[in-house]
């Protein structure tokens, strides 16, 4: 039987494998900056609530985790664009367009006329990366409106809550959280609407979209931080109900240590960034038993 020190701390262990599991990570992307990666989609990525310029993958104005850093930076790093077929875009939306969007349903309709103002083709296919809200706008986006958009081959979701929020209880964590956030009173307005008793994410949710969503994507890919404290395991799509043929288009990833957003947050995490060049670039994964973190498997 293993002997454990009585001076042993498990939070101060889980902290060292984590700092390990990221050097690793910082490791992998610095080489893949070395010698470049093309994609073979446009790619969108699409900001959440309250973030309507997209800070989220670009930068954020406060201090991160040592290591961590905005997406784009490290996609100008490694993603070479040697002919057209390669393209990134992030998307923003205006304080206009967020006063008027009631709820993530608007915001996807905005989405579509992003995506086709930058898509060459109607049938040119594109990978959507949405975090919080994002995700949400990206659902809708494929499963709603008279124009939905069916030449999605990746949807990626990163801390979106697909089964909507405890409105209350988000708010106050927000608030905690984030105290530099500027709320609006449209800002209320688009979080209530994503509470989990709400319309329009009892429309999202409902068996009929869920199934139209897996049979309009390639796959689905969801990805969630263990310390999401205004998300949770609310960032998972349903399945009940779902055949087991959509079901395995879903793959599903934690972040362990991961937040909402801020410091830790998610999108600027090293881990994140990897599976998410990863899935954009063609490049294989290895998920460990626990399904924290993951690790890289070099072709």
């Amino acid at each position: 039987m293993p002997v454990i020190s009585p001076t042993a701390d498990p939070a101060q262990e889980e902290r060292r494998k984590r700092e390990r599991q990221k050097q690793r990570v910082l490791e992998t992307l610095q080489s893949l900056a070395g010698r470049g990666v093309a994609l073979k989609r446009h790619v969108f990525f699409v900001p959440g609530w309250a973030g309507e310029e997209g800070k989220a993958w670009t930068g954020y104005d406060g201090k991160v985790l040592p290591g961590h850093g905005p997406v784009k930076s490290w996609i100008d790093r490694i993603v070479r664009n040697p002919d057209k077929v390669t393209y990134i875009s992030y998307v923003d939306f205006s304080e206009a367009e967020s006063r008027n969007s009631k709820s993530f349903l608007e915001f996807a309709e905005l989405l579509k006329a992003r995506v086709r103002a930058k898509v060459d083709s109607p049938g040119d296919s594109i990978d959507l990366i949405g975090h919080s809200m994002g995700g949400l706008d990206i659902v809708a986006a494929i499963t709603q409106g008279r124009d939905p958009l069916t030449n999605v081959e990746y949807c990626v979701t990163v801390a979106s809550p697909l089964m909507g929020v405890a409105y209350a209880r988000f708010v106050k964590a927000v608030d905690r959280l984030l105290p530099w956030i500027q709320w609006q009173p449209y800002h209320y307005v688009q979080v209530r609407n994503m509470d989990h008793h709400c319309a329009a994410i009892a429309k999202t949710n409902s068996l009929e979209n869920r199934v139209r969503l897996l049979e309009r994507v390639g796959a689905f890919y969801q990805l969630e931080g263990t310390q999401d404290m205004t998300v949770m395991r609310n960032a998972r799509l349903r399945t009940d109900g779902l055949a087991k043929s959509l079901r395995q288009k879903i793959t599903h990833l934690v972040i362990e240590g991961a937040s909402h957003s801020g410091a830790a947050g998610i999108t600027h995490d090293p881990r994140t960034i990897l599976y998410l060049v990863s899935i954009i670039a063609g490049i294989p994964i290895e998920q460990p038993a626990r399904n924290y973190g993951f690790v890289f498997r070099k072709t």
